[in-house]
């Protein structure tokens, strides 16, 4: 039978890694053209990330634990390598040292994905798979503000002509902000919030709101590719963020599936 603890960590590494190779490109195509080591080292992470990748198809469900967990180390070195880079650059913004095409706030939000996926494999080698009851509300916290943060950038991305697009990116950032500062409340209100019917209610409301958005950026990315909508949001950028509300509703489902379990 395959082992869970190197089923979740393949999934894990297929998924990450693709979105941190994503990263590395879209923060070296918002560089300037002058701003050659910061682009050489994005193209390193990129390459880096590749690398990880074809590795990572070696490895089998089969594979054996000590070989994958010395894989998920290795992973999470390039993550927090590339996390690294990310605040550098935030630094760098912040302090007017350059100036470039990436809001501070994408820069931050990279940069949180990052430390998510080392996080995520560190627990891993430490056997921690199913998730727990007890981190339901502050997983949801982050994917809720990533959530929130992509449909800001999707707004401030979109031609100010595309109003009716616009004015729907600026109705789910609402939304979200809502549902963190909804979730933060909950998590200040732990270990008493902690209940199979709050986390359930919480957890269905969290379900139907990233649903919907979801099937916005689905449309975008299809109006987007067809070049029927204009914007600055390249078509890649576009699938991504759509790829992450896939997964948000994934972690969703296994959240739900362990409380069934409790």
């Amino acid at each position: 039978m395959a082992n869970p603890i190197v089923e979740r960590s393949l999934d894990e590494i297929r998924f990450w890694s693709r979105i941190m190779k994503e990263h590395a490109l879209f923060l070296s195509l918002g560089f300037t053209y002058e701003q050659t080591q910061l682009i050489d080292e994005a193209q390193q992470f990129i390459s880096l990330f590749e690398s990880i990748e074809e590795r990572l198809a070696r490895f089998t469900v089969n594979s054996d634990l000590r070989q994958v967990q010395a894989f998920n180390s290795e992973v999470y070195q390039a993550a927090a390598a590339i996390w690294g880079y990310k605040r550098k650059v935030l630094g760098l913004t912040l302090s007017c040292q350059i100036r470039h095409n990436n809001f501070p706030l994408l820069v931050d939000h990279i940069s949180r994905e990052a430390a998510y996926f080392a996080n995520r494999l560190k627990e891993l080698n430490e056997g921690k798979f199913a998730p727990e009851p007890d981190t339901v509300i502050e997983e949801n916290v982050f994917l809720l503000k990533i959530m929130a943060d992509h449909a800001k950038f999707i707004g401030h991305l979109l031609d100010p002509s595309e109003r009716k697009l616009v004015e729907q990116a600026r109705e789910f950032s609402h939304d979200f902000d809502q549902l963190v500062f909804q979730a933060i409340d909950l998590d200040s209100m732990r270990p008493e919030s902690e209940t199979k019917p709050i986390l359930g209610q919480f957890l269905d409301q969290n379900k139907v709101s990233v649903a919907s958005l979801r099937d916005f950026k689905k449309t975008a990315r299809e109006l987007i590719e067809a070049c029927r909508i204009k914007s600055n949001i390249h078509p890649l950028l576009a699938d991504h963020t759509f790829r992450e509300a896939e997964r948000f509703l994934e972690i969703i489902d296994l959240f739900e599936a362990s409380l069934k379990r409790t």
